[in-house]
């Protein structure tokens, strides 16, 4: 609270008056002469909250006695010298300290609670301060204490606002202003009612024991009241200006009339500082030039999971990090160990890295490829998922950093290019509680995906996090608990191979016009592909019947969808193309659906997967890279498949069948064309397979797995 005559209090109660201290510059109030006139206490927001300061007469020693995590003000000294008493918002609520001269030892003053503007007696054995009854109000009260809380006592009348209390010289008496409680009339203006309001007030003396109360003039109050901006022996008189040009504090030679600024404005420490103040300090932080984290933890993967709300982890049995920022290299190794069917044998090394722009991997005892573009560019983001390196980049020349509030949570908004990185501060630490960016998911559309850090702890004094849970909306896709942090080490060779570097990055699908390769494996039945997926073949089965086309899956992305699509009209020309047959909901086998969605046609899929299809996959914004559907956007035909399903037809019966007993998905179909004895499936496991034919009774020939090519049953 400022020192505010009680006409400016009410017009700041009256109008609701709020202004934001982050939006407001540097400010300095309550300058207080120490008695021996060698030192000024005052207090200022210079770095965050309001605290209190003191700096010597001529400018020197400029030292902070609070800390800047909550407003202290209105500081006043003993006679003594030793000590100041302020107001603290230490824990919430605003109450009288005491502290030593140099900051140590700050305790409450009990019984003080909502008080401020506290001063000593000329004798230092009594402390005056007012108090409200309550936050906010407009019900000011001046009341007396004793240094340790006892002896506390009210003056004047309780049933008026006691404003202003100030001690007379000799500290017989307390000089205030008395103001009645008045309620604005209807319909009057703030400034009316506070004019009538002045109108009414009186200024009185009273004795500290309540005795002796009698009206003064103004004349007579300034004559016998201290004033504090006036050094005892009457040389010196200390000012605070607030003017964006002169903001500071200030000391004039009363003789000579001669001032000099003896603490001039600083601006504030910004969210960003106060980070790298909390994480060991800015120079400690860009002082790092590689960073090796490793642990343990889980890799969780919900686009592959049984069941599409299911969770489906890996457990990373080893984990290791390795940035360098300094040349922008990072490589993640790990060690999985499945915890769902894959066929990818346990336990799987896979290093992933980018070197620049260029993205590489490395699974198993493989050699290293190169990645596409997009995958690059997206192991490039994890500098900034780090908090390190989030700090590095905001203070990088040219960085775009501005500070928002959203609440009580101060936040952080990075403009990295086309990217934009959100860092959350915890507002008791100053720590990041989440780094987070929206981007675009092929299944999902606008995600945010962010990582939540806790667990801090000091590493040779740096602060850093030792949990970081990785999240894409509500899903989680990593876990890691970190059990080494290591700062400007040799973290080994990072960077990608020459045959790598000199390599060209994978096509990802859509990226230029897609080539759709067509194979017909029985009269009216083909198998469409595209380029190699994730390192795979994908195949579609487009199934002619007497008056449509039926397509069996939309893996992969829009594009690949479209351009398949758009090859089986060209099959039959002049047949449309009548539904898709979704084989489950894993999202390399579905992320076509929404493309196909936007073409018209009906989606049958397992009715496990129904609330999903239509609830996640259809309903979903894709606004940061529009997909086909959000251009095109058409009504959800959903079919859900219970058991069995047969779509009759005088050229072509086509049979659908609900798979049992797999471990990779419990929501997955099968496609039989009994006049071909042909099954169609996707990722069933052999052992499975076998059974659901022989639960079925279908008598299959020819087996078509939409990751291999065609081949006779029983597979081998």
């Amino acid at each position: 609270m400022r020192h505010l005559t009680s006409t400016a209090c009410l017009l700041a109660l009256s109008a609701g008056a709020a202004e934001s201290q982050a939006s407001r510059p540097p400010a300095y109030y309550n300058p207080a002469w120490a008695p021996d006139a060698s030192t000024i206490a005052f207090e200022s927001n210079r770095e965050g909250k309001f605290a209190i300061y003191t700096v010597g007469r001529d400018g020197s020693g400029l030292r902070r006695l609070t800390t800047p995590d909550a407003d202290a003000e209105q500081p006043s000294w003993s006679p003594d010298g030793h000590r100041i008493v302020f107001s603290w918002d230490k824990n919430g609520l605003r109450q009288l300290y005491l502290m030593n001269r140099d900051g140590t030892d700050p305790r409450p003053i009990p019984n003080t609670p909502l008080g401020f503007y506290a001063t000593f007696s000329p004798d230092g054995k009594t402390i005056l301060f007012g108090a409200q009854d309550k936050p906010r109000s407009p019900h000011y009260r001046i009341l007396v204490v004793r240094p340790d809380g006892s002896g506390l006592r009210e003056l004047g009348d309780s049933a008026k606002s006691n404003e202003g209390p100030r001690w007379s010289r000799d500290g017989k008496h307390v000089i205030y202003t008395e103001v009645p409680l008045l309620e604005r009339l209807p319909n009057e203006a703030p400034k009316d009612f506070v004019k009538r309001r002045d109108a009414q007030q009186r200024t009185f003396s009273i004795a500290p024991d309540n005795t002796e109360k009698q009206p003064i003039s103004q004349d007579e109050a300034h004559r016998l009241a201290s004033d504090p901006e006036l050094s005892s022996d009457g040389k010196w008189r200390a000012f605070t200006s607030g003017h964006a040009d002169s903001a500071g504090v200030f000391v004039t030679d009363v003789m000579l009339h001669q001032t000099r600024r003896v603490v001039a404005a600083a601006q504030p420490p910004t969210a960003l500082d106060d980070v790298a103040k909390a994480m060991g300090g800015k120079e400690h932080v860009l002082a790092v030039r590689t960073l090796i984290v490793e642990g343990t933890g889980e890799r969780l993967f919900f686009d592959q999971a049984l069941s599409p709300y299911a969770k489906t982890n890996n457990t990373l049995t080893a984990f290791r990090r390795s940035y360098d920022f300094a040349n922008r290299r990072l490589l993640q190794d790990e060690t999985r160990e499945s915890r769902y069917v894959t066929p990818m044998p346990p336990p799987l090394r896979v290093r992933g890295g980018v070197d620049g722009d260029v993205g590489y991997l490395v699974v198993g005892d493989g050699p290293m490829t190169r990645t596409s573009a997009a995958v690059a560019a997206d192991r490039s983001a994890e500098f900034v998922y780090h908090p390190i390196g989030f700090v590095r980049a905001a203070y990088s020349p040219g960085a775009r950093v501005t500070e928002t509030i959203d609440g009580s949570t101060r936040r952080i908004r990075l403009d990295a290019g086309t990217t934009s990185f959100t860092m959350d501060l915890d507002s008791r630490t100053s720590l990041p509680t989440r780094i987070s960016r929206v981007v675009d998911h092929v299944m999902l559309g606008d995600v945010t995906l962010e990582v939540e850090l806790s667990e801090w702890r000091d590493v040779a004094g740096l602060i850093v996090p030792m949990r970081i849970v990785q999240r894409e909306d509500r899903w989680v896709l990593s876990d890691l608990r970190l059990t080494s942090v290591r700062a400007n080490e040799d973290p080994g060779n990072l960077a990608a191979t020459d045959s790598v570097r000199a390599s060209n990055p994978v096509v990802q699908a859509g990226e230029p016009a897609l080539a759709v390769n067509v194979q017909e494996i029985a009269r009216g039945v083909w198998l469409l592909s595209g380029p190699q997926f994730n390192g795979g073949v994908y195949y579609t089965v487009a199934v002619e019947q007497s008056e449509s086309i039926l397509l069996v899956e939309a893996p992969e992305n829009d594009a690949r969808t479209l351009a398949v699509i758009a090859k089986a009209r060209e099959l039959r020309p002049g047949k449309p193309i009548g539904q898709l047959v979704n084989t489950h909901h894993h999202f390399d086998h579905a992320g076509g659906v929404r493309a196909a969605i936007s073409e018209g046609l009906p989606i049958l899929t397992h009715d496990a997967n129904a609330d999903f299809m239509e609830n996640v996959v259809y309903r979903r914004r894709h606004t940061i890279r529009p997909d086909a559907l959000e251009r095109n956007p058409k009504p959800l035909k959903l079919i859900a498949v219970r058991d069995k399903l047969v779509l009759r037809d005088s050229i072509r019966t086509v049979e659908l069948y609900e798979a049992t007993g797999s471990q990779h998905s419990a929501s997955i179909l099968l496609v039989y064309l009994p006049a071909e004895r042909m099954l169609i499936h996707a990722d069933l496991e052999t052992p499975v397979l076998v059974e659901n034919v022989e639960r079925l009774g279908l008598r299959v020939g020819t087996l078509v797995g939409l990751h291999e090519v065609p081949g006779p049953w029983p597979p081998r």
